[in-house]
């Protein structure tokens, strides 16, 4: 019954964690808040024609000093490590252009030691061109460019044609004017009205005739974690998730009123000790910001960046793009090994080659085990084997030798438990050929 009366006796620091308005009393207090608000966040939504920029940061850490069982971990492989996330989405309007980026980071591992760091950057773009067919007199038509970079992965750009087609004259307005239409779901976070309940109380208050402050807390008892010094549901720990927000309005001369900042932390916390007694200070295990700003122009921004050329697809890639095969039985299994595509890499040791490199790694023979590999035109054509020992230019200190099997072009592997890296090379001229490396963390 332990945990049950500890809860119960939470419930006078919630209410109070909910009620306390310090900052609030210094100004004037809005009554009736929750239809007054709704005002305003319509007015903001009907002033985004006039945004200039918006930038969304959110950094999620969790720290598992005080959840020995990893209860509260983000993901199961990361018991007993410290995770930090962090989101960061730019959007910006300009006269005909419109540009979004998103870079995402994670880290894991602990806090003095290296640990695993990945990023991911993915941007979307779009801007307006010639039509490349007729039939367009005074038409533009909109493109749309994606371009995602995974860690130090070349970045892979596509340009796709969207077949929208825009009078020249309505160009420089366009995005602008269907910033809350086509556009609004590139937004990571908009602003939207909080509403009041049980647990999360709501207030606004007037800092001036020209600002406008809605605060919001709340704060809920999640699902009890273990307590790694006394086993069992009477000693589990009590979860305190508490959250508080602000959300800025002004007004702005000629534009009205808009939200220009909203400010959120959200702290997942052990509020007992091991023997279940209530702590001064909350220990917290997961601790979520989030940060957002809105910039707006009374004029459209013209676009002063680097320019936009319709980049056409390179075929290549996808066609010269192989698979891993591993021969058994008189058959070929597709053993769906990943493979990246590191051309731009490779030209950075190698700037003589001209073409394409994708590699595997790591990859782990079996003994005994028959391989070979074959580009996607070379699978549509029914060869398996385009790509194996009669490809070989290394062979990893000779431990990749050939299948042995009369009448097919295979590899095998002559030691046991061993890692590689294999790369596959397609030449300017399509010459494919084959490299083997010992794989090295």
């Amino acid at each position: 019954m332990k945990a049950k009366y500890l809860i119960i006796s939470l419930l006078p620091l919630l209410l109070a964690g909910c009620s306390n308005q310090e900052e609030s009393k210094q100004y004037q207090a809005i009554n009736d808040q929750q239809a007054i608000m709704k005002e305003y966040y319509r007015q903001h939504n009907a002033n985004q024609s006039s945004l200039a920029s918006y930038s969304y940061k959110k950094t999620y850490n969790y720290d598992p000093t005080y959840d020995a069982f990893g209860s509260l971990a983000p993901v199961s492989s990361t018991k007993g490590l410290y995770y930090e996330e962090t989101l960061t989405s730019d959007v910006y309007v300009y006269s005909g252009y419109f540009i979004n980026k998103n870079v995402g980071n994670i880290y894991t591992g602990n806090k003095k030691d290296t640990g695993s760091i990945s990023q991911v950057e993915e941007n979307n773009s779009f801007w307006f061109r010639n039509f490349d067919e007729g039939g367009h007199d005074g038409e533009l038509e909109l493109i749309k460019r994606t371009a995602t970079k995974d860690n130090d992965l070349d970045e892979i750009v596509v340009d796709t044609k969207t077949g929208t087609a825009v009078e020249s004259n309505n160009v420089s307005h366009y995005f602008s004017n269907n910033i809350n239409t086509e556009y609004y779901m590139y937004f990571e976070r908009p602003l939207v009205q909080p509403s009041t309940s049980t647990t999360k109380l709501v207030s606004a208050y007037s800092k001036s005739d020209s600002e406008i402050v809605e605060t919001y807390r709340e704060s809920l008892m999640l699902t009890p974690i273990e307590n790694p010094i006394h086993p069992g549901d009477e000693y589990k720990m009590a979860v305190l998730q508490q959250t508080i927000g602000e959300t800025t309005f002004k007004f702005i001369d000629k534009i009205g009123w808009v939200g220009v900042t909203l400010k959120e932390t959200v702290t997942t916390s052990l509020v007992s000790d091991y023997e279940l007694k209530l702590l001064e200070k909350p220990r917290d295990i997961i601790v979520e910001e989030t940060n957002i700003t809105f910039n707006y122009s009374t004029s459209i921004q013209p676009y002063s960046g680097d320019t936009f050329v319709y980049q056409q697809e390179d075929t290549n890639v996808e066609k010269y793009l192989p698979s891993m095969f591993e021969y058994s039985g008189g058959t070929h299994h597709d053993l769906n090994t990943p493979v990246k595509n590191v051309t731009h890499e490779y030209k950075k040791s190698h700037p003589e080659f001209s073409g394409y490199v994708y590699c595997f790694d790591p990859v782990v023979l079996e003994e005994g085990g028959l391989y070979s590999f074959a580009c996607q035109e070379d699978i549509a054509g029914g060869d398996f084997e385009k790509i194996g020992f009669d490809q070989l230019k290394g062979s990893a200190g000779g431990t990749i030798v050939s299948g042995g099997v009369e009448g097919h072009n295979l590899i095998k592997t002559i030691t046991t438990a061993q890692a590689y890296e294999f790369l596959v090379l397609v030449s300017a001229t399509g010459t494919k050929s084959l490299v083997a490396h010992l794989y090295k963390q």
